[in-house]
């Protein structure tokens, strides 16, 4: 048999429409970092047809990109025929919608796609069982509503959490979802350090007749001082809440539907740590891995629950009196990385997190203690110490510092 007559019969079992079109595309047209270095590798066309970019070798035949992406899909889709009738079953749209817009970076090469797999009906890879990314969103939905109603204490000793494989088609269980996350964190390089001498900034808000000069009156407050839970730590287990601007830490210290807008000023302390500080930080994640790069799909899954779950970790709860039990995941989540989390470089000092009340910026959490905010120089002590350097008045008017996060 001949190399085209196998190529097609391929691609044909693959369930697209190819050979009926004598299209080329460029790398322009894509998104997929991994699939544009794929189409100037192989590259033998000089115009695209998507795009209108005329230039010697700058364009490939669609059919050939069409291969490597049917090949990418089997690793998350299978055909649902392959399967019993009451698989849930999925279009050609419904699957560009899923990798969208990771993938194109034109909308009428997004339609060719939909039209050439337009006669695949598609299901999941294993449509009676989670994959591993549902897997871990179904465990960490479970892990949430175990530690906000049922065992806050003991549930990693509770019978029937106990901790299992990193994940089955039954999920994660509770007990191994926090050594699953850490994992995911580990694997996918969110392990970094905050370089000696970075400038972190902590705002208190009161009225303009209270000032504060002090590191140990704008750090991390002392433990009888702190009676009231924050999204990482409950009450009573003070740490010191961050930023990397003056404007975001006043952002995520002020809300405007409980402070005095009119009246409140923020004092703002420059901190800098004594040492190289190692965070998890969940606001710069990896990119998505291509759908086309074999070998991805682990990676992928681990990319969409980070995602996720670095959403939920930064979502803002109302300050007021009523006790909140939507912070107690991320206050065990927080304790798990400060007191149990290990790798060969020892322990971790913080989480960076997206800050969900400016834009595109990080807010940060330190695992420093009342006493480790010193005035600067410092105290000499051999140990992790947050150095106030600076001090500035903002207000009133704080509510233009407040952005809602993209």
């Amino acid at each position: 048999m001949g190399y085209a007559k196998e190529l097609l019969i391929r691609r044909q079992e693959l369930g697209a429409r190819v050979g009926e079109t004598d299209d080329a595309v460029c790398d322009s047209c894509f998104a997929d970092p991994y699939v544009q270095e794929w189409v100037r590798t192989n590259a033998d066309r000089n115009d695209c047809t998507f795009c209108g970019r005329s230039e010697p070798n700058c364009a490939v035949d669609i059919d050939e990109v069409w291969e490597l992406i049917s090949f990418g899909l089997r690793q998350e889709w299978d055909h649902a025929e392959e399967w019993s009738s009451h698989v849930a079953q999925y279009t050609s749209y419904d699957v560009a919608d899923s990798f969208d817009p990771e993938l194109f970076a034109n909308d009428d090469l997004r339609t060719a796609f939909i039209d050439t797999f337009s006669d695949w009906a598609f299901c999941e890879r294993d449509p009676y069982g989670l994959s591993q990314d549902r897997a871990y969103a179904v465990g960490w939905e479970q892990f949430c509503e175990h530690v906000k109603h049922r065992t806050r204490f003991l549930f990693q000793v509770e019978p029937g959490t106990e901790q299992k494989e990193h994940w089955s088609y039954d999920g994660v269980s509770v007990g191994a979802l926090l050594g699953a996350v850490a994992e995911s964190c580990s694997a996918s390089g969110l392990i970094q350090r905050i370089a000696e001498g970075t400038s972190i900034y902590r705002a208190r808000l009161d009225l303009p007749t209270v000032s504060f000069s002090h590191a140990s009156e704008l750090g991390t407050a002392a433990a009888d001082d702190h009676r009231h839970p924050n999204r990482m730590s409950p009450a009573g287990i003070p740490m010191f809440y961050g930023a990397f601007s003056a404007e975001t830490a006043i952002a995520e210290t002020f809300d405007p539907a409980a402070d005095k807008a009119t009246e409140v000023i923020a004092t703002v302390g420059t901190f800098v740590p004594s040492r190289d500080l190692r965070v998890l930080d969940l606001s710069q994640l990896p990119d998505m891995p291509s759908i086309c790069e074999e070998g991805s799909a682990a990676r992928r899954a681990d990319a969409r629950f980070l995602r996720a779950f670095a959403r939920d970790i930064s979502q803002p709860v109302p300050r007021d009196d009523r006790v909140h039990v939507e912070y107690v995941p991320t206050q065990i989540v927080c304790e798990y990385f400060r007191r149990l989390y290990r790798d060969d470089e020892g322990v971790l000092d913080g989480i960076v997190f997206p800050s969900a009340r400016r834009g595109g910026e990080a807010a940060v959490v330190l695992f420093v203690e009342h006493d480790a905010c010193v005035d600067a120089p410092g105290s000499g002590k051999d140990r992790l110490e947050l150095r106030l350097t600076d001090r500035h008045l903002f207000g009133p008017g704080l509510a233009s510092l407040v952005a809602p996060a993209r």
